[in-house]
């Protein structure tokens, strides 16, 4: 194989993978400088390193610099970066015949669904697509797969999201260890547990010591009122402290955290603070879930703009569930039954608020209602009750408490969230993991609080903390 031609980027994104790497090892640094970058990312998962080499050895080619750029700052969880440097790399390789276009291609799709613009993402990666499946470039087939299966699930386009994570099967099967087969794995034992509850089977995964499966398995349990779950979060939440994890996990164990404060009726379910994360599809999940989690706890959240943006995005399975959040009596309910991208696993969540409407909205009258939909709702409804009779049966019945009103000494939410952690003997280090946010921003707070309560060091922020929690 001649490594300087496109024969080696098809290998790379597609079955002779190992037969290019065994040439690379063979050649050494021999090899083309571009090629052993694109094998430390997509293949060894190091894009530091791959940013060492570049710096050690720069690399002239636009085009391949900017695709290159693109992949990393994908792994590095930076959708904006990605999506500059990947419509640069697409412009350059503007042949749509080139192999490198369908990656680029790709790259940009993806990068737009993580940026919550599941619509603009689809024609990259239907481009892509058609690019690896004329190629055989079976591994960029499974990015695109996954992409457009992410993509259509957020649009609330059921029939095509199970349309790719049908065709996605076979190469699913037979790449295993890949990021995307793991993440079309979760996405689809996450649609059967969503109709599980309206009367399929639940969904059996193989026991997976992956971090992304873990979080599912857990998500499974806490659908089904297994008791497991909160032992299951607490290892997760040890685990996120000691290791970067992507935003969007962060998102998942903290949906999780809060569902279970839910369902056991704590007085303030642990919210997933949205205001700590980058802007993009992450982002807008945490601002639904946040305003869920204040619905749950007696507080009113103004979602209006909210709601606005989510349609605008034609993100139509984040808007129905804002829509439920915002239901209060059974016409609103079956308004958001209605809708396209209405998901079950909401109504769980909200389980607290909406089963006492289920009676009344069983009995109805709704032409557009099928016996299917009937006998779905009615399943949903015991579901509720069975979520409702574990709060009993743990001895936390009744609503969810409202919150005490304010924080001391005029601080704000997060930042008495901080001082109460500084007393308990929390680091900066540990703070940060425990809040989702960066180690700097923990120190924003710190000298915010300290403006406000005159403090001077952290032992007095240590006392001062313990004597406004007696």
């Amino acid at each position: 194989m001649d490594l300087d031609n496109e024969a080696a980027w098809i290998a790379l994104l597609g079955p002779g993978r190992d037969a290019l790497g065994t040439q690379l090892q063979a050649v050494g640094t021999g090899a083309p400088l571009a090629l052993r970058a694109a094998w430390l990312i997509e293949v060894e998962r190091r894009p530091h390193e791959a940013d060492r080499l570049l710096e050690r050895e720069p690399l002239h080619d636009a085009g391949l610099r900017a695709l290159l750029a693109a992949a990393a700052a994908q792994m590095y969880d930076d959708a904006p970066s990605a999506l500059r440097h990947a419509e640069t790399a697409r412009r350059s390789y503007a042949d749509p015949l080139r192999p490198l276009h369908g990656w680029a291609a790709a790259l940009e799709g993806v990068a737009l669904v993580e940026l919550g613009w599941p619509a603009r993402a689809l024609p990259g990666l239907h481009a892509a697509l058609r690019i690896a499946h004329r190629d055989g470039m079976s591994l960029l087939q499974l990015d695109a797969l996954r992409g457009l299966a992410r993509a259509h699930d957020e649009a609330g386009d059921s029939n095509s999201r199970d349309a790719i994570l049908d065709s996605a099967e076979p190469l699913v099967a037979a790449y295993p260890g890949l990021p995307a087969s793991d993440s079309l794995r979760r996405l689809k034992a996450q649609v059967m547990a969503r109709q599980a509850l309206l009367g399929g089977p639940w969904p059996t995964l193989k026991v997976d010591t992956r971090l992304s499966q873990r979080i599912v398995c857990a998500w499974l349990d806490w659908l089904q009122g297994k008791h497991t779950v909160q032992e299951e979060v607490q290892v997760l939440r040890m685990l996120q402290r000691q290791q970067y994890w992507p935003v969007k996990w962060q998102v998942d164990l903290g949906q999780i955290e809060g569902a279970l404060a839910a369902t056991e009726a704590r007085a303030q379910p642990s919210a997933v603070l949205a205001a700590d994360l980058p802007p993009g599809l992450c982002r807008l999940h945490a601002e639904v879930l946040d305003a869920g989690h204040a619905r749950l706890s007696g507080r009113f959240i103004d979602t209006r703009a909210l709601r606005n943006e989510l349609q605008a995005r034609g993100l139509q399975r984040l808007a129905s569930r804002l829509a439920l959040v915002g239901a209060d009596d059974a016409e609103a309910v079956a308004a958001w039954w209605r809708q396209t991208g209405r998901d079950a696993v909401d109504a769980v969540w909200l389980a607290p608020r909406l089963l006492p409407l289920w009676p009344a909205l069983l009995a109805l009258p709704d032409a557009q209602r099928s016996t299917a939909d009937q006998q779905a709702m009615r399943l949903l409804g015991e579901r509720l009750q069975a979520m409702h009779k574990l709060r009993l049966d743990r001895g936390t019945s009744g609503p969810p408490a409202r919150p005490s009103e304010g924080t001391p000494a005029g601080l704000t939410p997060r930042e008495w969230a901080v001082l109460q952690l500084i007393g308990q003997d929390w680091s900066n280090a540990q703070i940060a993991a425990k809040l989702f946010v960066a180690e700097v921003t923990v120190k924003t707070h710190i000298n915010r609080i300290y403006a406000k309560l005159e403090l001077t060091n952290r032992q007095a922020a240590q006392r001062k903390a313990r004597e406004l929690s007696a």
